[in-house]
């Protein structure tokens, strides 16, 4: 990883040394992020999560193997502080107080597997790329949407380039081309399901108004099915 000074001109160079616990975890460098409080935080391929001590030029270092904290491809941070990691592992959270990393999938309502992409709208939601195409995750709700090509999405291949507009307007990049779209123009799908009704019946191209049904005492309209014998069954 890379510092650049523009206004002295200078730089410095974190790599990884084997032999110092303290350094960069890992030469392959994905994502690196400031949070509110002004500190560092490093993703690396395969080296898991690093905050960087900005007084010492020393890495402090968080890997969980068994929680998938290990390859670490983007990084968003809602306003409670808590860091959304992106992973191959899906989607995790991480507590900067407690130091801990929890890992969200299927028993979340999210899809498994691979993370590529997360930014945060307005609203304090997580809008991140999967193979699955793209969700959104309200943390504090768990209320959870998703997007894929049906909905316009290019495809629903992982996006791992993306950028948040100053007016809010979300971008995600692809192998197949670039989506944008503003998240509070984003309708909610219309999941109603409209009951089937019989409005009107014709027997031999003539108007029924009304129909008595053999074994019941109810008009046409009042039931849940018509029979109608061989010869007028059009």
């Amino acid at each position: 990883m890379f510092e650049y000074d523009p206004a002295s001109g200078s730089g410095h160079h974190y790599t990884n040394d084997p032999n110092d616990p303290t350094s960069l975890s890992m030469n392959s460098v994905t994502c690196v992020m400031e949070d509110r409080s002004g500190r560092i935080w490093v993703g690396t391929d395969l080296g898991g999560l690093n905050l960087l001590d900005r007084s010492t030029g020393q890495f402090k270092r968080y890997f969980n193997a068994s929680g998938g904290l290990v390859n670490v491809s983007d990084i968003a941070e809602t306003d409670d502080g808590r860091l959304w990691l992106a992973s191959v592992a899906g989607l995790l959270e991480f507590d900067p107080q407690q130091e801990s990393s929890t890992s969200l999938g299927a028993r979340n309502g999210l899809p498994s597997g691979l993370v590529g992409s997360i930014l945060t709208d307005g609203e304090g939601h997580l809008w991140f790329s999967t193979d699955h195409g793209l969700v959104e995750f309200d943390p504090d709700s768990g209320m959870v949407r998703r997007f894929d090509s049906r909905d316009g999405l290019p495809s629903n291949e992982a996006c791992f380039a993306r950028h948040r507009a100053p007016d809010g307007t979300l971008y995600f990049g692809g192998p197949q081309g670039l989506a944008y779209f503003h998240p509070r123009l984003v309708k909610m799908p219309n999941t109603f399901e409209p009951p089937l009704v019989l409005t009107e019946v014709e027997v031999l191209d003539r108007r029924q108004e009304s129909i008595k049904i053999p074994g019941l005492s109810a008009a046409w309209a009042l039931s849940d099915e018509l029979i109608l014998p061989w010869n007028q069954s059009y």
